[in-house]
């Protein structure tokens, strides 16, 4: 003859299955970023498995217009960016960076996440990366530093299968260890121990 469940059993049970359908949580940093009126890129970390990009305002017709776009996260820091149709120059933007635990833009499950609102301003091109750079694949975990031998970056880390332009021609540093400068879309380059290049 079979028992009946027990109170206790299945109120455990019960909380197995509901902890196993909770969304993940997407707590989203953007420690820099770029906005403007047909553009949104932004540098950070989450936990959540993918980023969402999101710009909404009116345009000069006085139309809504919403543009958005998801980005997968496996390393859980990300470099991302997307262009949309350009607003008019001064137009009212609300621009967000939030985690989301699928690939659909509007999964958002109310975690923290980053909001800027402003007039919108054109594009102020970046540096192109020097033209002798190549694509190199990271092999380790590592942070940029100042310099071939110098200090690390605050908040600045290389993550092991990312891809980044890469000076070909290795440097020593005041550490008699070989570096290699490495372009991260700034105006100053950082390094990185040659030995993680791959």
């Amino acid at each position: 003859m079979k028992k009946p469940l027990s109170l206790l059993s299945l109120l455990v049970l019960i909380s197995v299955v509901f902890v196993q359908v909770l969304p993940v949580a997407a707590d989203t940093v953007a420690s820099s970023y770029s906005a403007s009126c047909s553009g949104l890129s932004a540098t950070g970390t989450s936990n959540a498995p993918y980023v969402v990009l999101w710009v909404q305002g009116y345009n000069a017709a006085g139309d809504w217009l919403e543009y958005n776009q998801a980005f997968a996260n496996p390393t859980g820091t990300y470099i991302i960016g997307f262009n949309f149709p350009a607003f008019e120059t001064g137009s009212f933007l609300e621009y967000y960076v939030w985690g989301s635990p699928t690939s659909d833009p509007n999964d958002w499950d109310a975690e923290d996440y980053f909001e800027l609102d402003t007039a919108c301003t054109p594009t102020v091109p970046g540096p192109s990366a020097p033209s002798s750079f190549v694509l190199h694949t990271i092999t380790c975990d590592v942070p940029v530093y100042n310099a071939p031998g110098g200090e690390p970056i605050s908040g600045a880390t290389i993550r092991t299968g990312q891809t980044w332009y890469v000076s070909p021609t290795p440097v020593s540093g005041s550490d008699g260890e070989s570096w290699t400068e490495i372009f991260n879309a700034g105006w100053t380059n950082g390094f990185i121990p040659t030995s993680c290049v791959g």
